[in-house]
């Protein structure tokens, strides 16, 4: 089912000009770019990597996301999810993972 969303979304964002990514998100004060690095940053984290990097700010979230931001964001907008896609592709992140039977 993520991988159907995530699929989707993939879709929803291929037509976005570079306008489109700068405008602003529902999110505050973080654009569509923004907000698309920081969904796919969390996408690219393990649990325990995501509390090392909470615990590395002193469980500051703001300072967290702004470090992720800058991570994985690219040089221009339209640029962010390519990245993110391959990072996950090297970190073997979004593979279906085999069910275990019942027991």
């Amino acid at each position: 089912m993520v991988h159907a969303e995530r699929a989707v979304l993939a879709d929803d964002l291929a037509g976005l000009t570079d306008m489109g990514w700068a405008q602003q998100s529902l999110c505050c004060a973080w654009t569509v770019a923004e907000v698309v690095a920081h969904l796919t940053a969390g996408a690219s984290n393990s649990r325990f990597r995501w509390l090392l990097s909470v615990i590395r700010v002193c469980f500051d979230f703001d300072r967290r996301n702004a470090r992720q931001l800058c991570a994985h964001r690219g040089a221009n907008p339209a640029e962010t999810p390519r990245l993110t896609s391959k990072a996950n592709q090297e970190n073997n992140i979004g593979e279906a993972t085999p069910a275990r039977p019942p027991r």
